[in-house]
């Protein structure tokens, strides 16, 4: 009895590595159709697998990355969750990618569930929890619940965070502003971003547009290009700010 045990172990092991390495070798190949019947084929047969991880992701790989089904993905993703949930480390890689598929797909509200849900994780870095509440507030101010998103843009806000995240969530705080009409304090914050010298180049030019935004809205035209030729070399689409340049002269000459 004890021969025949191990001896059906050891087939089954063996069954195991062989499926997955054919998983693997079809994956390598970009044979990705068979790759995946071979993967979801290790996932039914072994429940209990150590290399399920590593399945399921190369299974969220091929629906997102290949098929270009970001809904499949979500659908997997869920059932990662819940059979990894309760691993800390593997929760908080499933429910960010969730997250952000959920944002892709425009699916506000549960994008909103899964980033509260990602917020309770332990042993989340401030980094982290800074780009969840930073996104949550987006979804909150896109919902036209504003004091929601400033709750948690004020939490992002408190945290220790290095400059070129604070300033991702000054940049949200002061959109959040302009959604309310709150020139004044919108200008002071993006003032501030200004000066941040080791914020992204990115979201410091971001920035400065939102600004222009604000003090062309108040009618200062002259003002508001000088800033925009501040960011004429820096901006990612130039066009824009030529456009915007081009407007504002238009003003200023009538």
């Amino acid at each position: 009895m004890l021969w025949a045990f191990f001896s059906w172990g050891c087939k089954e092991n063996d069954g195991r590595a062989d499926l997955l390495a054919l998983a693997r070798t079809a994956f390598a190949e970009k044979q990705y159709i068979e790759a995946e019947r071979h993967y979801e084929r290790y996932l039914q047969l072994y429940p209990h697998a150590e290399n399920r991880w590593e399945v399921w992701n190369k299974l969220v790989e091929i629906a997102r990355g290949v098929r270009g089904k970001p809904s499949a993905a979500a659908e997997l993703l869920e059932s990662m969750y819940l059979e990894f949930g309760l691993e800390p480390q593997r929760a908080q890689s499933v429910l960010h990618d969730l997250a952000s598929l959920y944002e892709e797909l425009h699916r506000r509200d549960r994008a909103l569930e899964v980033w509260l849900k990602y917020q309770t994780l332990p042993d989340l870095t401030d980094r982290q929890q800074a780009e969840a509440h930073r996104r949550a507030a987006r979804i909150y101010r896109d919902r036209g619940e504003y004091d929601l998103a400033l709750e948690s843009l004020r939490a992002c806000l408190d945290m220790e965070l290095p400059q070129d995240m604070h300033a991702r969530c000054v940049y949200e705080l002061a959109q959040t502003d302009i959604y309310m009409n709150n020139y004044r304090r919108a200008e002071s914050l993006l003032r501030e971003l200004q000066g941040m010298t080791a914020a992204e180049s990115t979201v410091r030019a971001l920035g400065m547009l939102a600004l222009a935004d604000v003090l062309q809205h108040q009618k200062r035209y002259a003002e508001a290009r000088n800033v925009l030729k501040g960011i004429q070399d820096s901006y990612p689409n130039p066009q824009v700010i030529e456009t915007r340049l081009r407007m504002l002269d238009d003003k200023l000459n009538r």
